[in-house]
């Protein structure tokens, strides 16, 4: 009877932590996060700080340090002070990006720091102005925090948007997003 158990124990251990590396090598992973965007440079001189809302779609696997993620974001920023003359209060700016993104795992167990950097389009809208897209960089830093069949991560990225400017005046936009997400 003992061996019964044992074996029944073991192969019970073998399918549970078979199905728990394999649920873990899933090579794509849908996440959810949100959190603080605030505006840096020019674009924090115009602008308070707001939110964004985001949708990720990861892939690799679980074994390579090397990941991809894609990112569609949802920015809003309010106008800095009382609005001014020229800006009504409820005002906002909005901006919607898409970006992809390496992740380089820097190891460790249960919690994992990670370093992030991509490109993105980033289309702008401010108020009644025609809405404007532009090309951008960014890159940060993060800590994954491994759960069971899913991961939380906490990061901090810098972007920059490349503002294409007709008159020639130098503006410089720049966002620093503060993000929790969960991936699945």
């Amino acid at each position: 009877m003992k061996r019964v158990v044992s074996l029944f124990a073991a192969v019970t251990m073998t399918v549970v932590m078979g199905a728990s590396a394999a649920e873990a090598q899933s090579p794509i992973r849908f996440g959810l996060a949100g959190g603080l965007s605030m505006p840096q440079s020019d674009l924090g001189d115009a602008f308070e700080s707001g939110f964004h809302g985001q949708v990720m779609l990861g892939f690799g696997m679980m074994a390579l340090p090397v990941k991809l993620r894609a990112d569609l974001t949802y920015h809003s920023l309010g106008v800095e002070g009382d609005g001014g003359i020229i800006f009504d209060d409820d005002d906002d700016l909005r901006v919607i990006s898409g970006a992809l993104n390496a992740i380089i795992g820097m190891g460790g167990i249960g919690v994992k720091p990670y370093l992030t950097g991509g490109v993105g389009l980033y289309n702008s809208k401010f108020g009644d102005f025609d809405a404007e897209n532009d090309f951008g960089l960014n890159g940060g830093v993060g800590l994954e925090f491994s759960l069971t069949g899913m991961s939380t991560f906490l990061e901090v990225r810098y972007i920059k948007i490349f503002v294409g400017d007709d008159d020639g005046d130098d503006f410089s936009a720049a966002l620093v997003p503060i993000t929790f997400g969960i991936m699945f």
